[in-house]
Protein backbone atom coordinates (compact mmCIF):
# COMPACT_ATOMS: atom_id res chain seq x y z
CA UNK A 1 0.00 0.00 0.00
CA UNK A 2 2.64 2.31 -0.57
CA UNK A 3 1.93 5.71 -1.17
CA UNK A 4 3.64 9.34 -1.79
CA UNK A 5 2.98 12.52 -0.84
CA UNK A 6 1.29 13.54 -4.43
CA UNK A 7 -1.27 10.27 -3.90
CA UNK A 8 -2.07 11.60 -0.65
CA UNK A 9 -2.99 15.38 -1.78
CA UNK A 10 -4.70 13.61 -4.76
CA UNK A 11 -6.75 11.48 -2.43
CA UNK A 12 -7.46 14.34 -0.32
CA UNK A 13 -8.70 16.89 -3.24
CA UNK A 14 -10.60 14.17 -4.98
CA UNK A 15 -13.91 15.52 -4.36
CA UNK A 16 -14.19 18.95 -5.37
CA UNK A 17 -10.58 20.59 -5.50
CA UNK A 18 -8.06 21.52 -7.58
CA UNK A 19 -4.60 21.45 -6.81
CA UNK A 20 -2.05 24.94 -7.00
CA UNK A 21 -0.33 27.06 -5.43
CA UNK A 22 0.31 30.95 -5.21
CA UNK A 23 -2.19 33.61 -4.54
CA UNK A 24 -4.19 33.49 -6.97
CA UNK A 25 -7.95 32.32 -8.25
CA UNK A 26 -8.50 29.26 -10.95
CA UNK A 27 -10.94 29.46 -13.35
CA UNK A 28 -13.10 26.12 -13.20
CA UNK A 29 -15.87 24.55 -15.13
CA UNK A 30 -18.67 24.83 -12.67
CA UNK A 31 -17.33 28.07 -10.47
CA UNK A 32 -13.80 29.42 -8.87
CA UNK A 33 -11.62 27.80 -6.69
CA UNK A 34 -10.14 30.59 -4.14
CA UNK A 35 -6.23 29.51 -3.51
CA UNK A 36 -4.63 31.39 -0.75
CA UNK A 37 -1.30 30.44 0.50
CA UNK A 38 0.84 31.61 3.18
CA UNK A 39 4.30 30.39 4.46
CA UNK A 40 2.80 27.66 6.73
CA UNK A 41 -0.12 26.27 4.74
CA UNK A 42 -2.75 26.10 1.49
CA UNK A 43 -6.20 27.07 1.30
CA UNK A 44 -8.53 25.85 -1.18
CA UNK A 45 -11.92 26.89 -1.23
CA UNK A 46 -15.05 26.30 -3.88
CA UNK A 47 -18.28 27.66 -2.36
CA UNK A 48 -19.02 25.42 0.70
CA UNK A 49 -15.96 23.52 0.20
CA UNK A 50 -12.70 23.97 1.80
CA UNK A 51 -9.25 22.28 2.14
CA UNK A 52 -5.93 22.59 3.86
CA UNK A 53 -2.57 21.24 3.18
CA UNK A 54 0.69 21.85 5.68
CA UNK A 55 3.53 23.61 4.25
CA UNK A 56 5.12 23.59 7.47
CA UNK A 57 5.86 20.47 8.53
CA UNK A 58 6.39 21.96 11.85
CA UNK A 59 3.07 22.79 12.06
CA UNK A 60 -0.08 20.92 11.91
CA UNK A 61 -3.56 22.19 10.26
CA UNK A 62 -6.57 23.03 12.37
CA UNK A 63 -9.62 19.96 12.02
CA UNK A 64 -11.91 21.56 9.82
CA UNK A 65 -15.04 23.14 12.16
CA UNK A 66 -17.97 20.72 12.96
CA UNK A 67 -15.14 17.73 13.14
CA UNK A 68 -17.04 15.22 15.00
CA UNK A 69 -13.82 14.16 17.19
CA UNK A 70 -15.85 13.07 19.70
CA UNK A 71 -16.81 10.24 17.48
CA UNK A 72 -13.77 9.32 15.33
CA UNK A 73 -10.77 10.65 17.12
CA UNK A 74 -7.66 11.90 15.46
CA UNK A 75 -4.97 9.43 16.20
CA UNK A 76 -3.05 10.29 19.61
CA UNK A 77 -0.10 12.89 18.82
CA UNK A 78 -0.57 13.08 15.26
CA UNK A 79 0.16 15.67 12.87
CA UNK A 80 -1.83 16.67 10.66
CA UNK A 81 -0.76 16.94 6.56
CA UNK A 82 -4.22 18.21 5.28
CA UNK A 83 -7.85 18.28 6.12
CA UNK A 84 -11.27 19.43 4.20
CA UNK A 85 -14.29 19.63 4.85
CA UNK A 86 -16.99 19.77 2.16
CA UNK A 87 -20.46 20.86 1.88
CA UNK A 88 -22.25 17.36 2.64
CA UNK A 89 -20.68 17.93 5.79
CA UNK A 90 -18.14 14.94 4.85
CA UNK A 91 -14.91 15.37 6.07
CA UNK A 92 -11.19 14.06 4.89
CA UNK A 93 -8.14 14.22 7.21
CA UNK A 94 -4.73 13.23 6.77
CA UNK A 95 -2.00 12.85 9.82
CA UNK A 96 1.37 11.44 10.07
CA UNK A 97 2.32 9.24 13.25
CA UNK A 98 5.60 7.55 14.19
CA UNK A 99 3.67 4.60 15.63
CA UNK A 100 3.59 1.78 13.69
CA UNK A 101 0.51 0.87 11.40
CA UNK A 102 -0.65 -1.90 14.32
CA UNK A 103 -0.74 0.55 17.11
CA UNK A 104 -3.16 2.88 15.02
CA UNK A 105 -5.09 -0.64 14.18
CA UNK A 106 -5.36 -1.15 18.27
CA UNK A 107 -6.37 2.48 18.80
CA UNK A 108 -9.27 2.61 16.02
CA UNK A 109 -10.40 -1.24 16.52
CA UNK A 110 -10.97 0.07 20.43
CA UNK A 111 -12.58 2.78 19.36
CA UNK A 112 -15.07 1.53 16.79
CA UNK A 113 -15.74 -1.78 18.23
CA UNK A 114 -19.74 -1.19 18.16
CA UNK A 115 -19.33 -0.05 14.89
CA UNK A 116 -21.11 -1.81 12.18
CA UNK A 117 -17.73 -2.79 10.21
CA UNK A 118 -17.96 -3.54 6.03
CA UNK A 119 -14.20 -4.47 6.13
CA UNK A 120 -11.23 -4.06 8.44
CA UNK A 121 -8.27 -6.00 8.06
CA UNK A 122 -4.40 -5.55 8.65
CA UNK A 123 -1.44 -6.63 6.94
CA UNK A 124 2.39 -6.62 7.05
CA UNK A 125 1.47 -3.61 4.82
CA UNK A 126 -1.05 -1.50 7.08
CA UNK A 127 -4.50 -1.13 8.17
CA UNK A 128 -8.04 -0.76 6.66
CA UNK A 129 -11.04 -0.19 8.45
CA UNK A 130 -14.90 0.79 7.21
CA UNK A 131 -18.34 0.89 8.02
CA UNK A 132 -20.98 2.83 9.52
CA UNK A 133 -21.09 4.25 13.11
CA UNK A 134 -22.78 7.12 14.67
CA UNK A 135 -24.67 8.26 11.71
CA UNK A 136 -21.38 8.49 9.76
CA UNK A 137 -20.39 6.17 6.77
CA UNK A 138 -16.21 5.90 7.67
CA UNK A 139 -12.96 4.71 6.06
CA UNK A 140 -9.71 4.83 8.03
CA UNK A 141 -6.48 3.52 6.36
CA UNK A 142 -3.13 3.74 7.59
CA UNK A 143 0.30 2.56 5.94
CA UNK A 144 3.71 2.47 7.02
CA UNK A 145 6.74 3.64 4.56
CA UNK A 146 6.30 6.78 3.21
CA UNK A 147 9.13 6.31 0.35
CA UNK A 148 11.14 8.29 2.65
CA UNK A 149 9.84 11.75 1.82
CA UNK A 150 8.14 12.26 5.03
CA UNK A 151 9.69 12.45 8.15
CA UNK A 152 6.90 10.17 9.68
CA UNK A 153 6.89 6.41 9.67
CA UNK A 154 3.11 5.86 9.41
CA UNK A 155 0.29 7.96 7.35
CA UNK A 156 -3.65 7.53 8.62
CA UNK A 157 -6.14 8.39 5.83
CA UNK A 158 -9.72 9.04 7.77
CA UNK A 159 -12.98 9.93 5.52
CA UNK A 160 -16.10 10.55 7.28
CA UNK A 161 -19.35 10.67 5.24
CA UNK A 162 -22.42 11.68 6.89
CA UNK A 163 -24.97 8.94 6.32
CA UNK A 164 -25.38 5.09 5.55
CA UNK A 165 -23.82 3.36 2.16
CA UNK A 166 -27.48 1.82 1.69
CA UNK A 167 -28.87 5.15 1.56
CA UNK A 168 -26.58 6.21 -1.31
CA UNK A 169 -26.81 3.18 -3.27
CA UNK A 170 -29.41 0.66 -3.76
CA UNK A 171 -28.45 -2.09 -1.98
CA UNK A 172 -27.82 -5.68 -3.27
CA UNK A 173 -30.24 -8.55 -3.74
CA UNK A 174 -27.81 -11.36 -3.25
CA UNK A 175 -30.07 -13.91 -3.22
CA UNK A 176 -31.43 -13.52 -6.84
CA UNK A 177 -28.60 -14.50 -8.48
CA UNK A 178 -28.48 -15.23 -12.33
CA UNK A 179 -28.52 -18.97 -13.79
CA UNK A 180 -25.56 -19.93 -13.88
CA UNK A 181 -24.21 -21.00 -17.61
CA UNK A 182 -23.30 -24.55 -18.82
CA UNK A 183 -20.45 -23.37 -20.79
CA UNK A 184 -17.31 -22.38 -19.42
CA UNK A 185 -17.94 -18.46 -20.00
CA UNK A 186 -20.05 -16.21 -18.09
CA UNK A 187 -20.72 -12.86 -19.81
CA UNK A 188 -20.83 -9.31 -17.55
CA UNK A 189 -23.20 -8.02 -17.76
CA UNK A 190 -21.82 -3.92 -18.69
CA UNK A 191 -22.15 -3.19 -22.22
CA UNK A 192 -19.54 -4.25 -24.68
CA UNK A 193 -18.04 -6.74 -22.06
CA UNK A 194 -15.79 -10.10 -23.27
CA UNK A 195 -16.08 -13.14 -21.38
CA UNK A 196 -14.81 -14.28 -19.02
CA UNK A 197 -13.20 -17.64 -19.52
CA UNK A 198 -13.58 -20.02 -16.10
CA UNK A 199 -11.28 -23.03 -16.60
CA UNK A 200 -12.26 -27.04 -15.43
CA UNK A 201 -12.28 -27.00 -11.68
CA UNK A 202 -12.64 -23.57 -11.15
CA UNK A 203 -15.89 -21.49 -10.47
CA UNK A 204 -16.74 -17.81 -9.74
CA UNK A 205 -18.21 -17.79 -6.68
CA UNK A 206 -22.10 -17.70 -6.43
CA UNK A 207 -22.12 -14.35 -3.83
CA UNK A 208 -19.17 -12.52 -5.81
CA UNK A 209 -21.13 -9.03 -6.80
CA UNK A 210 -20.66 -9.03 -10.71
CA UNK A 211 -23.83 -6.15 -11.45
CA UNK A 212 -21.84 -4.17 -9.09
CA UNK A 213 -18.43 -4.71 -9.97
CA UNK A 214 -18.02 -6.48 -13.52
CA UNK A 215 -15.08 -8.05 -14.50
CA UNK A 216 -12.64 -6.21 -16.84
CA UNK A 217 -13.95 -5.99 -20.54
CA UNK A 218 -10.39 -6.57 -22.25
CA UNK A 219 -10.01 -8.78 -24.95
CA UNK A 220 -9.02 -11.92 -23.03
CA UNK A 221 -9.91 -12.53 -19.23
CA UNK A 222 -9.68 -16.06 -16.99
CA UNK A 223 -10.45 -16.66 -13.51
CA UNK A 224 -7.16 -17.76 -11.59
CA UNK A 225 -7.83 -18.44 -7.93
CA UNK A 226 -10.42 -17.94 -5.35
CA UNK A 227 -9.91 -18.04 -1.95
CA UNK A 228 -10.61 -16.65 1.70
CA UNK A 229 -8.17 -14.38 2.91
CA UNK A 230 -8.46 -12.56 6.83
CA UNK A 231 -12.61 -13.51 6.49
CA UNK A 232 -13.07 -11.99 3.15
CA UNK A 233 -13.36 -13.53 -0.24
CA UNK A 234 -10.53 -13.06 -2.71
CA UNK A 235 -10.97 -13.62 -6.72
CA UNK A 236 -8.01 -13.20 -8.52
CA UNK A 237 -8.32 -12.95 -12.57
CA UNK A 238 -6.33 -12.52 -15.81
CA UNK A 239 -6.29 -9.98 -18.76
CA UNK A 240 -4.49 -9.34 -21.80
CA UNK A 241 -5.24 -5.66 -21.47
CA UNK A 242 -2.36 -3.39 -20.45
CA UNK A 243 -2.44 -2.45 -16.26
CA UNK A 244 -3.06 1.05 -17.37
CA UNK A 245 -6.37 0.44 -19.29
CA UNK A 246 -7.75 -1.96 -16.29
CA UNK A 247 -6.86 0.99 -14.02
CA UNK A 248 -9.05 3.45 -16.16
CA UNK A 249 -11.68 0.47 -16.33
CA UNK A 250 -11.60 0.53 -12.71
CA UNK A 251 -11.71 4.26 -12.43
CA UNK A 252 -14.33 4.95 -15.06
CA UNK A 253 -16.47 2.16 -13.20
CA UNK A 254 -16.03 3.39 -9.55
CA UNK A 255 -15.05 7.26 -9.56
CA UNK A 256 -18.31 8.41 -8.40
CA UNK A 257 -18.87 5.64 -5.80
CA UNK A 258 -19.27 6.80 -2.05
CA UNK A 259 -15.77 5.89 -1.53
CA UNK A 260 -13.46 5.60 -4.28
CA UNK A 261 -9.10 5.82 -3.21
CA UNK A 262 -6.15 5.34 -5.08
CA UNK A 263 -3.78 4.02 -2.60
CA UNK A 264 -1.15 3.33 -5.41
CA UNK A 265 -0.65 4.27 -8.67
CA UNK A 266 2.78 2.91 -9.51
CA UNK A 267 4.06 1.35 -13.11
CA UNK A 268 3.64 -2.18 -11.90
CA UNK A 269 1.13 -1.99 -9.10
CA UNK A 270 -1.71 -0.15 -8.76
CA UNK A 271 -4.35 -0.39 -5.62
CA UNK A 272 -8.11 1.23 -5.50
CA UNK A 273 -10.73 1.10 -2.77
CA UNK A 274 -14.21 1.70 -3.65
CA UNK A 275 -17.36 1.61 -1.62
CA UNK A 276 -20.40 0.63 -3.62
CA UNK A 277 -24.06 0.16 -2.29
CA UNK A 278 -23.24 -2.77 0.49
CA UNK A 279 -20.25 -3.30 -0.49
CA UNK A 280 -15.96 -2.75 0.27
CA UNK A 281 -14.16 -3.69 -2.61
CA UNK A 282 -10.41 -3.51 -2.40
CA UNK A 283 -8.84 -3.74 -5.88
CA UNK A 284 -5.05 -4.72 -6.55
CA UNK A 285 -3.21 -4.80 -10.29
CA UNK A 286 0.05 -6.21 -11.15
CA UNK A 287 1.78 -5.93 -14.47
CA UNK A 288 2.49 -10.13 -15.45
CA UNK A 289 5.91 -11.26 -16.41
CA UNK A 290 8.13 -13.83 -15.39
CA UNK A 291 8.46 -13.93 -11.89
CA UNK A 292 4.43 -14.99 -11.61
CA UNK A 293 4.77 -18.04 -13.42
CA UNK A 294 1.49 -17.16 -15.48
CA UNK A 295 0.98 -17.21 -19.05
CA UNK A 296 2.44 -14.23 -20.39
CA UNK A 297 -0.04 -13.63 -23.00
CA UNK A 298 -2.00 -11.90 -20.09
CA UNK A 299 -0.85 -8.38 -19.25
CA UNK A 300 -2.30 -7.85 -15.84
CA UNK A 301 -3.39 -10.08 -12.73
CA UNK A 302 -6.18 -8.83 -11.03
CA UNK A 303 -7.08 -9.20 -7.03
CA UNK A 304 -10.35 -8.41 -5.93
CA UNK A 305 -11.21 -8.25 -2.06
CA UNK A 306 -15.00 -7.94 -1.24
Amino acid sequence: MKKVVSIILITLLITSFVTGCGNDEKEEENGKVDIEASSDEITMKDGDNESVVATNLNKSVDLPEGYPEDIVPIYEDSFILAASKNSDESYMVVGLTNDGSDKVAEFYDDILKDAEVIMNYSDVEGYNNMGEYKGYTYTILANDENDGELDYKTTINIILVPGSTKTVFPAVDENNDEEKSDSNTKTNNNNNSSEIVVPDGKEIPADYPEDVLPFENGEETELARVMDQNGQKMLGYMSTSEIEDVHYYYENLLKDSLTYLVLNDSENDKEIVAAVGNYQFRILLHRNDESTGEDLKFKTLIQIIY
